[in-house]
């Protein structure tokens, strides 16, 4: 299987800028006072084997 982010990833990053600008700060807040790392689970990321 291949990645699909791979080939698209350069242009995508600059699409999304904009957004995380608008929503980086609601997201630190939402997010503040959280303990460990945060991360998608395999299944959500598309990464999980099967």
């Amino acid at each position: 299987m291949t990645d699909q982010y791979e080939r698209s990833a350069e242009f995508v990053d600059i699409m999304l800028a904009a957004h995380w600008s608008a929503l980086g700060p609601g997201l630190v807040e939402a997010l503040h006072g959280s303990v460990g790392p945060i991360n998608a689970s395999e299944q959500e990321a598309g990464t999980a084997p099967g």
